[in-house]
């Protein structure tokens, strides 16, 4: 089963791939499952069997399937980065220069 997101008018949904060219709306197609695909995943191995029968049925709402407005399945608490690019921060990290950012 391959989850994930997608940015609609309303908002991030959690959906599920089938087909290759349809997205099932979890949320529209089972109310008891979350509409964010973080809390699907958090509820675990019973709502992963849910979302794989909601995906599977004839009444799935579906989407269909755009890349443009694909979103990212999780978002994380923190993003840290460090810019080797700065000689001061390469030398910070023990790296070298690169040539190119």
């Amino acid at each position: 089963m391959r989850i994930g997101t997608v940015n609609t008018p309303s908002g991030p949904r959690a959906v599920v791939a089938v087909d290759g060219d349809r997205l099932v709306d979890l949320n529209a197609s089972d109310p008891s499952l979350p509409a964010d695909t973080v809390q699907l995943l958090k509820l675990g191995p019973d709502a992963l069997r849910r979302a794989a029968s909601a995906a599977g049925s004839a009444q799935a709402k579906t989407l269909p399937y755009e890349p443009a407005n694909l979103g990212p399945a999780v978002t994380p608490g923190k993003l840290f980065c460090i810019g080797r690019n700065y000689a001061a921060h390469a030398a910070e990290t023990g790296s070298e220069v690169p040539e190119k950012p």
